[in-house]
This record gives structure tokens, sequence and C-alpha cells, in this order.
């Protein structure tokens, strides 16, 4: 499988928030300053395939130059897109060009008689370097090294000729000297073992050799700044030295092994592994691996290393051979074959291969601890974020390794992908395909299901109240999707609106409430959309509303239930028989067995409960019937009444309807002692205990919540009672809720019986993490008391307090001076780009990478609103500018809005939280229209609370402010707890104009304190 990587081009990447207040997501921008709050998560290219040139053999390498991308492989003709194999077919003897702009084959076409394994091009692009397997070009006798003119592809001379295979060339950063790699022991007859360099301004041999001692050079990659050059390869040692030195190796200039930590934990090599692409650019040292066992390979994913001391700087410990990458300044992307990527948080293992795959450049948290046998485990190394980016390939058959792309490179605008894939995304194209920045693609690649396949069900639990169920979209692009639901007419305004940030594999079961004439007959359908305006619909599903003499009324907490957004709802009121309804999501219930009375007295003081009574010969529990996938982000409620001294499991998920379930899950269960626990299994048991006991005979209310960014939390009684921020993930598989029992083997201080003796009532399910303020409503419903609810803000009818105020009425040179009310503001960094005049507060963002960051006066308040006016004197280019406003700036960390203007004009809001330098997205919104230079841009934002806090925001450009809030979200985490300071941060993007400046200006800010 030949191989190689070469020096990177420098690319252009988009950065958007695409994050919701129902999931999160994080993200860091690496080009900013460490001490800088980081920006939303890289958003990459269009999973839109579009038309590229095909060939009929294989591509193993791409070099782009300008807007020409040359192909390098084993095929004998090419034939354009859309053709069928064998029509209009043009030979090309494994050598190609296409426009990246237009996928259409261009005229060059030097030829030769064998494979060619590296493509690279000289530094002004004026000739392309060839090695391979071929013993002739364009008919001249060239052994395994050669080149061409970029224009017409006539052969020039090169200096070089190899005894054996090349699998590597790379150009040094000075563009004279050409470094070769493979499994040679020869170059122009003199010896040198697997890799060596020539001289092209005088097409001689250099001095460079370094003794690799087996197997094979695979790649090579040339430092920047010349001080160095990575190999990497199947080799097992260089100079008998093998740490480093096994499977990748960094040079000196002269070729001597460089000693540091580069083989400490990537070690892959002999014929069962190897280290399959190594790239270079300014932030580091990127590799990719493949193994056939964890005894001679230990990843198989990407990963990025210190130059000097070999350290990791992250690992995307993926499973899934990768075979090449292709670094940008924010997004790496990965030829592979990928299908796992559970231990840094993202897809987990499936039967479908991910064949191209995206990561964030930068380190966002840490590997998980690995479940999986055969594969090494790298907890606790620094991991990076899988994004959202999963076109679909068929493998090829050409090489007879069932693979599909094997390499990946790209421009300013373009990513290209090359193998022997046959498909993509269901389409015809083989060999080659181009994907393109969101702001160049057609963006046609939407939400995947559609229609009948886009399941919605409704119903009316009580007079007038319609809710709906619906499970969320996917998106091979698009991690955030906006859930749009029309009742009779999708031309009218939604009935509702949310928007929910998912993964395909752990898709949440949505809900909406609409309120109607009791009696009265309606449709209802949703409308998925992505940020990009490609959309689905489902079909419409008709309902007639619960009229108000049919008996269906529900009490306040029901009704507090459904709007809380519970996606499934089981109040278990059934008098007799096996059914319990799902007033929302329709997944009814049924139980099983002869241990249970249904009919008894309930927990809240209306309906009915059921209860559970087993014994050695008979044992009950009720069940969904219809699988779901586990879902990732989650709440699970329920009362229950007990003296048992047995224990028993309350609500779990589980993988069976019958019997004991061989995987259980989200699991809440009582101990023999009467203590709760909620258990989590990602591979290992997880749990959260309660301090005290619950078996007294009274009814008690329960909720579980997991969040994959903020961890678990036990709630009883309207009360925390126990949390762990690690507990982020349970177990990844299809299965059923269960209530009243299941399996407990394995759990931590497993109960005498899995079986609950007892009663239970009242269980819901939830697609988000419940906050305390919602607990504690449930709880005050249910036990008949009124709930204290936080206040929605009213700026008109509140009487609020100035904490801060400033319209800028002075003039200063640099830094803000002091605010009307407030006190001074301190810049952090870039003093020099903050200035006062004409009534406005200005910030400079000068040129690719300028940051900023002004903070005000500590405010003494947790429950604050505030209002900023500004607006931007222009419209960045490259991946635009992003101003954040920082709402409450503690100690601890930051809550932010920020605000993101692309370059083509399109607004986005984002509201985060900053923890130890980790950002997690709360919410986002894109705003309507298109920005234009010196538009008033208004942002307003609550931030409401201290260990339970509310934040609201909306953003909008001209004079009218919009009613409802774009970002209404609860972080329940209790970390920014304390009063802080409010401030200003700004970054312009690392691909904007090298000397282009866009201008802040902040006409006035109001921070007022709420209540």
């Amino acid at each position: 499988m030949p191989r190689l990587k070469r020096r990177l081009r420098p690319v252009l990447v988009l950065s958007i928030a695409l994050s919701t207040a129902l999931a999160v997501g994080g993200g860091l921008l690496p080009a900013a300053p460490a001490h800088a709050d980081s920006a939303p998560e890289p958003q990459t290219v269009s999973a839109d395939a579009l038309p590229t040139v095909q060939v009929n053999g294989v591509v193993w390498d791409q070099e782009v130059v300008g807007n020409t991308v040359y192909v390098a492989g084993s095929f004998t003709s090419a034939r354009p897109a859309g053709a069928s194999k064998g029509v209009s077919e043009t030979p090309r003897a494994n050598l190609l060009a296409y426009d990246i702009r237009t996928g259409e084959m261009l005229d060059w076409a030097p030829r030769t008689n064998g494979a060619v394994n590296t493509i690279t091009a000289s530094a002004d692009g004026s000739v392309i370097y060839l090695g391979g397997e071929f013993t002739a070009l364009n008919d001249e006798t060239t052994w395994r090294v050669g080149s061409v003119a970029a224009d017409t592809g006539a052969r020039i001379p090169v200096g070089a000729s190899a005894n054996a295979t090349v699998r590597a060339l790379e150009l040094g950063p000075d563009g004279t000297t050409l470094y070769i790699g493979g499994t040679f022991t020869q170059i122009n007859s003199s010896a040198r073992q697997r890799v060596a360099a020539i001289d092209l301004t005088t097409q001689t041999l250099t001095s460079f050799t370094a003794p690799v001692d087996n197997y094979f050079v695979r790649t090579i990659a040339a430092a920047v700044d010349g001080s160095a050059v990575a190999i990497g390869g199947a080799f097992t040692s260089v100079g008998s030295q093998s740490n480093p030195g096994y499977g990748m190796a960094i040079l000196e200039p002269d070729g001597q092994l460089r000693r540091n930590n580069l083989t400490s934990v990537v070690r892959n090599a002999t014929s069962y592994a190897s280290i399959m692409s190594l790239e270079a650019d300014s932030q580091g040292l990127y590799g990719t691996g493949y193994s056939q066992s964890r005894t001679y390979g230990s990843i198989e994913g990407l990963f990025r290393a210190n130059w000097v001391s070999g350290d990791l700087d992250y690992l995307a410990d993926c499973h899934g051979d990768s075979f090449d990458v292709h670094p940008t300044a924010e997004v790496v992307y990965v030829a592979s074959h990928t299908h796992d990527c559970s231990n840094i948080g993202g897809m987990p293992d499936s039967k479908q291969y991910y064949n191209a795959v995206a990561f964030t450049n930068a380190a966002t948290g840490t590997v998980k601890t690995n479940t999986v046998s055969g594969y090494t485990n790298h907890a606790g190394q620094p991991a990076t974020t899988n994004l959202n980016f999963y076109p679909v390939f068929t493998n090829g058959t050409y090489t007879g390794t069932n693979q599909a792309t094997w390499t990946v490179e790209g421009n300013d605008e373009y990513v290209v992908y090359g193998g022997e894939f046959l498909t993509v995304n269901g389409t015809a194209q083989q060999g080659l395909v181009r994907f393109a920045r969101r702001d160049v693609a057609p963006n046609a690649e939407g939400p995947m299901d559609k229609g009948g396949a886009y399941a919605v069900s409704a119903q009316s639990p009580s007079p007038g109240v319609v809710t709906l169920s619906f499970k969320a979209n996917w998106d091979r692009d698009d991690r955030t999707l906006t859930y749009k639901v029309y009742r009779d007419d999708d031309t009218s305004t939604p009935v509702s609106t949310q928007t929910v940030s998912a993964g395909f594999w752990a898709l949440p079961q949505l809900s909406a409430t609409d309120t109607v004439e009791p009696g009265t007959t309606h449709r209802y359908r949703v409308v998925v959309e992505d940020p990009w305006g490609a959309s689905t619909r489902s079909d419409w599903v008709t309902v007639t509303a619960a009229a108000r003499d049919d008996g269906a009324e529900l009490g306040a907490y029901g009704l507090r239930v459904i709007q809380d957004g519970a996606t499934n709802y089981w109040p278990l009121d059934e008098k007799s028989g096996q059914s319990g309804a799902d007033l929302i999501g329709g997944a009814t219930m049924t139980v099983s067995g002869k241990a249970y009375t249904r009919g008894q007295a309930a927990a809240i003081g209306s309906g009915k409960a059921i209860a559970f009574s087993p014994s050695r010969r008979s044992v009950s529990f009720a069940t969904t019937t219809s699988a779901s996938t586990a879902p990732g982000v989650f709440s699970v409620e329920a009362w229950f009444q007990t003296t048992t001294t047995s224990g028993g499991v309350i609500a779990n998920f589980g993988s069976s309807t019958t019997g004991s379930s061989t995987s259980k899950d989200r699991m809440v269960y009582m101990r023999n002692d009467g203590t709760l626990g909620f258990m989590l299994y990602p591979g290992a048991v997880t749990t959260i205990a309660s301090p005290r006991s619950y078996n007294d005979g009274s009814w008690h209310h329960v909720v579980a919540t997991m969040s994959p960014t903020e961890g678990s939390a036990l709630y009883v009684d309207g009360e925390l009672v126990g949390s762990d921020a690690t507990m982020t993930r349970g177990q990844a598989f299809d299965g059923f809720w269960r209530v009243g029992g299941d399996s407990v083997a394995g759990v931590a201080v497993a109960p005498s019986s899995g079986y609950f003796t007892g009663s239970i009532d009242e269980v819901a399910v939830y697609g988000t993490a419940l906050g305390l303020d919602a607990v504690r409503a449930h709880y005050a419903l249910g036990t008949g008391q009124e709930p204290e609810d936080p206040a929605q803000p009213d700026a008109g009818d509140q009487d609020q307090s100035i904490l801060l105020a400033d319209d800028f009425s002075r003039t200063t040179s640099r830094g803000w001076g002091s605010a009307d009310t407030g006190g001074s503001w301190t810049a952090a960094w870039g003093n020099s780009l903050f200035s006062t005049a004409d009534s406005q507060g200005r910030i400079a963002m000068k040129g690719a990478k300028s940051s900023s960051s002004i903070s005000s006066q500590v405010l003494a308040s947790t429950s604050t609103e505030a209002v900023i006016d500004m607006s931007f004197d222009a419209v960045p280019t490259g991946n635009g500018a992003y101003v954040s406003y920082q709402a409450r700036k503690t100690a601890a960390g930051t809550y932010q809005a920020g605000i993101r203007l692309a370059s083509n004009g399109a607004l986005t809001l984002t509201v985060s939280k900053v923890v130890d330098g980790k950002e997690t997205t709360l919410g986002t919104a894109r705003l309507d229209g298109t920005y234009r230079a010196g538009d008033p841009l208004h942002l307003r934002i609550v931030v409401d609370g201290e260990e339970t806090t509310t934040l609201r925001a909306r953003a909008w450009t001209g004079d009218a402010e919009p009613e409802a809030w774009q970002i209404d979200t609860v972080d329940s985490e209790g970390t920014l707890s304390s009063p802080g300071s409010v401030g200003f941060t700004t970054y312009m993007s690392a691909s904007a104009g090298k000397d282009e400046t866009v201008n802040v200006s902040v006409d006035k800010v109001t921070v007022k304190r709420l209540g």
C-alpha cells in the first residue's frame, strides 16, 4: 500500500458556532493567544461531493498547486464526472491533472510505465517531482525518481535514481533539497538505507543519510524552519535505536537521530503496523497510522507532536486505520476507514466505516479509557474533537484491500480526496472527489431523514394541549439543526422552534407542545433546517385535541413535565391491564409478569400508581417495546415509595424487553440500605450514590441526569444529592426504557434483588439534562406547593439599578479609560487596539490572528441584564471576525455571548462558558439577513443565578428588537457562581488578509441588576 506525505500548503478554513441550547460542543481557535478566550468550534468544508474527473484504478497521492490538482497513482485512463466506466475514456498513464474549481481534467499527461506513489511540487510550482515503481517516464529511462514540467508534462532531469521502490518525496523548506524515502538501499549507486536527499541545484546526492534498519520509509515531513526532517514507516529502528526510532524518527539536518519522546506513545512498525503519513506546518508534526495488532501498533488515528520534545499536542484516539492527513489552520482532514471515536467523545463503534473525517486542530480535552479489546489504552493523553464531517464512500476493489480513500489534500477553498472508491454519498464517482468551503459549496447536503422516513407522532393528553414527538435528524456536515413545527400550513409561523446539536449516533428524542381549541382537529409537520438553508420535512400528522369533557385533563404537574421538554411521559395512571401510556412519545410500556398491582394511590395527589411485589416465583417490570438509541444527553425522573431492604431498579435503559438485560445502563436503583445509586457503564461501572436512605414508606422524587459536557447529577426531593463531572457518557446500544426491575449484576453495591418492591409513579424521560430549578419545580408541584421559578426578565416592569453604563463620551488614544458608571476598563492584552472618540469605544482588529481583551471592574451582582449597541466598519474576508461580550468573568471562568461576522455577511450568535480554557457552547442562533458595513448591531443578554444560572440572549440589526429570546438555556454546574466583571474580546481569523483591518465601534454598554 504505497503512501507518502510532503509539505503543507496554507489553507483557509471557515469557523462557525454550531451548537445548541439542548446539547453542546466545544473547540478552540489555536491561533489565539494562550490567555485569550476561545472561539467557536471550527466549521469543516461541506460534504457535497462535487463532480470530479474519474480514474479506472487507484490514486495514491495528490499535490495542489494554485487551482491545479496533480494526481498520481496506478491507472490507465480517466473519464469525466458522471460518465460510466468505459464511456468517454481518455488515456492517462498513472498521472493526470484537473482544475480544482471545476473538477475537469486538464491536458497535462506525462506517462510512466509503473505506479507513481508520491508527488510533490517545486517551491515555485513549476516542476512536479515523482516517485514510485516506474522505470520509464515519457518513454525515457527513469529509475523510480523523476520530474516533469508543471505546465507541459515534459520530462526534466532530476539527478536521482533508486534501486527499489520510492514511497515518499518531500521538498525542503528552502526548495533546494528533495528528500526521498522508500525500500531502496542505493541512490545513484551510492549506499543509502531507505532515506536520502538530492541537491536540486546541482542535481547531486547530498551527504544526508540515516541508518534505517529494516522494512521501509513510507512518509517524510520537513520542519517549516528547516531544523529537522521526520520520517515514518514500518521500520523498527534507526541506527539500532527504537525509542525513538520505532516506526518514526526526527532527524537532524545531517541525518542524526534526534533523541526525544516521539515514539513514547505512538509506536507503529513491522509488517503488522506502520506510520502511514507525516505532515508539517507551523503548529507541529502531524501523523497517522494503521495497525493490525496492538503488539506492533499503538494507534490507528491522528496525532500532532512537538518537533523538539516529541511530546503529543493531541491524539485523535479513533479506531480504524488512517492513511493520510491534511492539516489546515483550524481543521485537520484524514483519509481513513474510521469506525470508532468514542475514546475522544465522537462516534461509537459501528458497522459503518467513514473514509473522510475531520478533527479540530487543537487539544480540546483528554482521551477516555479504552474499553475495546485489541487496542492500546491512551487514557489521559490530550485529545482533540471529532467534527461533524461524514461523507460516505463505497470501497473499491482495485488493490484488493477493501479500501476507499488513500490521500487527502487541499487549497484555500477546497479539500480533495483520492483513492479507489466507487461512489460518494450514493453517486457514482470513482477515485477522485472534491469538497468545498461552505461559502463556495452548493450546500445541498441537508438533514437526511425525509418524509415518511422521518416519523412524527402527535397526541392530546389534556383538553386543548397537543404534544408532538420526533427524533432528532442528522446531517453529513452539520451537527446543529433547527426544528420548526408547523400547524395546518407550513408557510405560517411555526408553533415551535428549537435548535439541537447531536451526533448521528446519539439522536435524542425531541418534543413540542401546542395549545389549540379543545375538540378541534389539526395537522402538524416538522421542518428540519441546517444553518446553510438545506432542509427536509416530515409528512403531515393529524390529531384531534382532547375536548373539555372527555376526562383527559392533566394537572399542573403533568403540564409542567410537558412544558419542560419531556420526550416520554408515563403517568402510570391505568387502573388495570398491562399497558402504560406514553403521553408524549407514543412509546407505550407493557408490564410483564404477575407481581404487580395497578390503580394504587398516586404520588402527586391525582391519578394512580403501580405497585410491584416480586417474589422468588414471579417478578414484574414495565418496558417499552420498540427499541431506541441510548441517549447521549438525558434526564430520567420518577416517584417511588417503599420500605424494602432488598433494593431494586427503579428505572433504567436495558437491552431486553423480557427477563434480564445483557446490557444495562442509565440506571437509577435502590440499595439494600435504602440509598440510591445512579449508574452509567461507558465500558466500566461509574456511579453516583445518595448519602441517605429513602426506604421509609414515604413518596420520594428522584431525577438523574447525564450531559456529555456537564457530567451527571442525582437529585432527590428537589435537592442535588450527588454529582460527577466525569460521568459524561454511557454505553452505546439500542434498547428499551424499563421501570421496576432489571439485572443488577456488576453494579456498585448491588442490592439483593434487581426487582423493586414498592410503588412507582410519574416516570418521564427528557432529551436534556434538567437543572436544579426545574427539578425543584417538579417536586414542589408534586407535593402540592407553588414552584419558585426564576422570574422572567422584563426590562420595562422591573426595578433595576445600573451597575455599569458607558456611552464613551471621551477621547483616549490607548485603552477605554473609565466608564460613566462602573469604574475603569482594563485591557488584558491589545491595549493599543482600544480607543475612544466621537462617543464610541473602538476596537481595531488588525490583520490575521489579531486579538484583544478588555474588562470592567467586578460588578456586585449575579443577576444582570446587559444591552450593547455596536457596529463593524467592514465585512471581513476569510473566516470572519469574532466579538465576544463577557457577561460574567470570574477567576473560575466566563459566561459570554459571541458574535461572528462571516465573509458573506452572515451573523451568528453563540452563548458559551469557558472554564479552565475549555469552551462549552450553551446555545447558538443564526441572525436573519446579511450584514452591511456600518449597520447598527445590538445584543441583549441576561445572566441570572449562582449555582444554577439562566442565560438568555438575542441579537439583531436595525431598530426593531425581536420579542423572543434566540437563546434561552440553563447552566446547572455552578462553577461560575460568583459576581464578575464584564468585557469584550475580539479575534480576527487566521485566514483573514495580512494587512486587513476591521474596526468595531461600541456606541453604548448598559448593565443592570435584575430584580
